[in-house]
């Protein structure tokens, strides 16, 4: 019995691990919000990004 739910959620996580989408990064750069002054830390700086959903063919946004 114990084989069986070892053997279903083996299952499970396979089917789940091919349904993760693959993401191509095709630019990245840096900027500040609108909001904040050249004073901020680096942990403030945002970072912008560019990418493709190959799965989907769109953009990540809508992935």
């Amino acid at each position: 019995m114990e084989k069986d739910k070892t053997a279903a959620k083996k299952k499970r996580y396979q089917k789940k691990s091919l349904d993760a989408a693959e993401v191509k990064v095709e630019s990245a750069e840096y900027t500040l919000p609108p909001q904040y002054d050249t004073s901020v830390q680096d942990d403030q700086y945002v970072l912008k990004k560019e990418c493709i959903c190959k799965k989907y063919q769109q953009r990540a946004s809508q992935c």
